[in-house]
């Protein structure tokens, strides 16, 4: 058995695997709250594109805008969750003094 950073004991191989499930768990929480963070229209074309995989063109036409705008649009929708992201990762580090 092997000390892990959390101070739990286990063994080699199933260290890994529960470090593995904290890691994505905290991801897919940061994640899930940077999108609630969204305005509506933004929310839905992130989970019509991420989560149902429809087209930009389709979702352009679902949501009745045109189809570069909505290109224009999903872009500045990504950069604006990668900045909340990075803000959001950046507070949470702090806030456990890293």
């Amino acid at each position: 058995m092997q000390d892990s950073p959390l101070g739990i004991y286990v063994e080699d191989e199933r260290l890994g695997a529960i470090l593995d499930k904290i890691i994505k768990s905290a991801a897919y929480d940061l994640l899930k709250r940077a999108v609630e963070s969204l305005d509506r229209r933004e929310m839905e074309m992130i989970r019509l594109y991420y989560f149902e995989g429809i087209k930009i063109k389709d979702i352009a036409s679902r949501l009745k805008i045109d189809y570069n705008t909505s290109k224009v649009y999903f872009f500045n929708i990504k950069m604006k969750l990668r900045r909340i992201l990075i803000i959001k990762g950046e507070m949470e580090l702090s806030e456990r003094g890293q």
